[in-house]
């Protein structure tokens, strides 16, 4: 944001929204532990009875409400029912369903200062309308970025990598009369905290359907089981994905989306 003029800057000189954002999506999601009756099928009780009160509470700021059919017969667990938009394909939207929730938005509106107390305000909701306490099984947030380049080319693609991200990417190999139809590399880290951090470079295609390498920068948490606990992860796991998404490219590519 701007403030007097002045991009305002967070922590390590982060800025809180950068105008040339490469951010695709960002995501908060909760998985619940799956619901099984005493024979150990999978059900939907405590979804079912909690959709109702979830519904009239985040219609008062989320009217515009899509269904997703499953045939009743399928049973897919978690899964993704209802989203919920403050207008048709207005983002963010929150999405809920058995054994799942989540806040989505994109660079048009993100700025950490707005998606925090949005997670907290609706996942408030989702827990005031179970009738018992939520049986978390992990919570994760996500961010998804990525540049459109020129050419897609396999020496195009490691070209970029190498000079964009502070990593070096060299095939002492080639195989003849052979293109190269997919990128992928992928790095996990354990904290101290227990949280795992999935970091991940691939090549696909932007939103806009062009040639683009993209990044993923994953935190997650399977200790956080209320919501007090939730909250204090989520300040840290935003730190620590703010960090890392300065720290893995180079200062001239971060320069770029300012």
């Amino acid at each position: 944001m701007f403030v007097g003029g002045v991009q305002q800057l967070t922590k390590k000189g982060h800025i809180s929204k950068l105008p040339n954002s490469p951010l695709q999506e960002v995501i908060f999601e909760l998985i619940l532990n799956q619901e099984v009756d005493s024979r150990g099928n999978q059900v939907e009780h405590s979804f079912d009875l909690a959709q109702g009160v979830f519904n009239k509470s985040i219609t008062e700021d989320f009217k515009h409400v899509v269904t997703n059919s499953f045939p009743p017969n399928i049973k897919i667990f978690p899964r993704i029912k209802y989203q919920y938009w403050t207008s048709l394909n207005q983002w963010p939207v929150v999405q809920i369903g058995p054994g799942i929730f989540t806040v989505n938005d994109t660079d048009v509106n993100y700025e950490w200062s707005k998606f925090y107390p949005l997670i907290l305000e609706n996942l408030q909701r989702l827990i005031d309308s179970y009738s018992s306490p939520l049986d978390i099984n992990k919570i994760s947030l996500r961010y998804l970025d990525a540049v459109e380049i020129d050419g897609a080319d396999s020496e195009e693609k490691l070209r970029f990598i190498n000079k964009n991200f502070n990593l070096n990417l060299i095939n002492n190999y080639s195989i003849k009369d052979a293109t190269m139809l997919g990128l992928n590399i992928n790095q996990t880290y354990r904290l101290t905290d227990g949280s795992t951090v999935h970091f991940s470079i691939i090549d696909g295609k932007s939103k806009r359907n062009k040639q683009a390498v993209i990044w993923q920068t994953q935190i997650n948490s399977s200790k956080a089981k209320t919501f007090e606990d939730i909250s204090n992860w989520l300040d840290s796991a935003h730190s620590v994905t703010s960090d890392l998404f300065k720290d893995t490219i180079t200062n001239d590519f971060y320069a770029s989306f300012k």
